[in-house]
């Protein structure tokens, strides 16, 4: 396999690294951001629409610009870098995404065209309070209202949910399965609150609100909103192994310039042996990622989803180990909310349980060891 970038792919890295990375380049910058209402640079965010980069999963048709899941990829991986709070996981990949694979042409021009140029912010209301993970909803319910529907229950957390100009929304549908609805921002019950990683969510409360189906009324969309997750999941990857790469990064640059007994920290064969692990363990995420990355591009549904998997297992433990040797290696300076890598270690963690952690995600794969029970192991 080629994981080798062609010039126009190192051209967007370029590019989406210089526009991202001067808005950040000053971590503190990044605090004044988060701190504040609605948790983003939307000045930035409508800088990434002029470049197209809300608009690069989505096919030409639709306001989009046609890209492949590679150059989604560099994308997050560049978001990953400098932690940017911009809800481009959230708005594009994920509810960007089901509008795609869900809506009807002329739901695709409107919302993605909307969604491309920057006019709007989407997100997914999906998960419900004490159930989360699936590809279907239970507690919030859609009633068809004479020519129209309406959707009764509470949806938590929901990612950048209180600044959404237009909510996607699963509900349980009369007749089985799960649907997938368009809400206009304004019109249920919001509260928002910010996460732990600077990132907000919000509680969104239905009550008989008017909805519209997305695509086909009644249509049990459960198999789409699955693909869809889990190629949020391999991007998700991808933004993580940014994070991961500038946690060590800053590590190893921490041990040549901190003196400890007159000497640099680099000194101690200890301490390089564990920058070494976390390097392994960078490399490792690296791989897979790249890998579960092409097997989006292939478009199989069921090779997607196994890959998901697997790349969401090491994403959690080669996060998990990089962040916390970055922190101990630190010392107490990791642990500052002034510090970046403490809040580095808070974004991993964040996308770790995004669409389901590693002791998830072992469970589905677990799941699927007896297929491989009847292969000779010397094969």
């Amino acid at each position: 396999m080629d994981f080798t970038y062609d010039d126009e792919q190192e051209a967007l890295r370029d590019a989406v690294r210089g526009l991202v990375g001067k808005a950040y380049a000053d971590y503190e910058n990044r605090r004044r951001v988060v701190a504040e209402e609605p948790g983003f640079d939307e000045k930035l965010w409508a800088r990434m629409a002029e470049m197209g980069l809300l608009g690069l999963p989505f096919a030409e048709a639709d306001g989009g610009v046609g890209a492949g899941p590679v150059e989604i990829g560099i994308v997050c991986q560049e978001l990953g870098r400098v932690i940017a709070p911009e809800p481009y996981l959230i708005s594009v990949v994920l509810a960007g995404g089901l509008v795609a694979a869900a809506g009807t042409t002329e739901q695709r021009t409107d919302v993605l065209g909307a969604l491309s140029a920057g006019e709007s912010v989407l997100a997914f209301a999906h998960d419900e309070p004490g159930r989360g993970w699936t590809a279907s909803a239970e507690a919030v319910t859609a009633t068809r209202d004479g020519d129209g529907w309406t959707l009764t229950g509470t949806k938590e957390p929901v990612p950048h949910g209180a600044r959404a100009d237009l909510l996607v929304v699963s509900a349980a549908l009369p007749d089985g399965g799960t649907g997938l609805f368009l809400v206009e921002g304004d019109a249920p019950e919001r509260t928002g609150y910010a996460a732990y990683d600077g990132s907000r969510a919000a509680r969104i409360v239905l009550d008989a609100t008017a909805a519209t189906p997305l695509g086909e009324p009644g249509l049990d969309v459960t198999p789409s909103i699955a693909t869809v997750q889990d190629v949020t999941r391999v991007m998700v990857g991808n933004q993580a192994l940014g994070a991961m790469q500038v946690a060590l990064s800053s590590t190893t640059d921490y041990l040549k310039s901190r003196k400890q007994f007159g000497v640099t920290l680099n000194n101690f064969q200890a301490l390089n042996f564990r920058a070494a692990d976390m390097y392994v363990s960078q490399e490792l995420t690296h791989s897979i990622v790249d890998w579960a990355t092409m097997v989006v591009e292939q478009g199989d549904p069921a090779k997607v989803a196994d890959a998901a998997a697997r790349v969401s297992l090491q994403v959690s433990r080669g996060g998990r180990h990089v962040g916390q040797e970055a922190i101990q290696m630190h010392g107490g300076i990791g642990m500052t909310a002034e510090y970046a890598v403490g809040n580095l270690v808070a974004h991993l963690t964040a996308l770790d349980h995004l669409l389901g952690d590693g002791s998830h995600q072992l469970r589905l794969l677990s799941d699927t060891v007896t297929e491989h029970e009847d292969l000779d192991p010397l094969v």
